[in-house]
């Protein structure tokens, strides 16, 4: 069931030294990845397989990779927030089941899956935190306009 971008509440996340999962080892893993530690989430990453620049990041430690499939179950309630980033929908969705189980924040990169988190195009610059977001309908316009937002600044 898909949710409308309108029940969903924007807020401000604190997650500095929180501990996040990432389920997926690929470019959309890792643009989130990059995401949550430029606020300071300490990030595990699981998958079979990772790109070099997560192999990269884990080799220096400032993730921690998992080398391994995401079982038919898992308990996240350690995590303030999971994002099930594969190109796989059946694994999104069981992502996003056990995260919904355990009350965790998720994001589902997977439009068809409803997660309780949407990613925003995000501007952050000295005295200013700025947010867009279409709802995941049209990420390049959310970008396109926090790219005007930072020029009017």
């Amino acid at each position: 069931m898909k949710q409308s971008m309108y029940n969903y509440m924007p807020v401000c996340f604190y997650i500095r030294g929180q501990s996040c999962l990432v389920v997926g080892g690929g470019n959309v893993a890792y643009r989130k990845i990059s995401l949550v530690r430029r606020f300071g989430a300490r990030v595990t990453c699981l998958s079979p397989e990772f790109i070099r620049p997560l192999q990269l990041l884990a080799r220096r430690k400032e993730i921690k990779c998992i080398k391994e499939r995401y079982p038919q179950r898992m308990f996240l309630k350690k995590y303030a927030l999971v994002i099930a980033a594969t190109d796989d929908p059946r694994v999104n969705s069981r992502v996003c089941r056990d995260a919904s189980r355990d009350k965790t924040l998720v994001n589902v990169v997977d439009k068809s899956i409803a997660g309780t988190v949407i990613m925003p195009a995000i501007l952050k610059r000295k005295g200013f935190l700025v947010s867009v977001s279409t709802g995941g309908s049209c990420p390049r316009r959310a970008k396109k306009v926090r790219d005007i937002i930072n020029d009017a600044l």
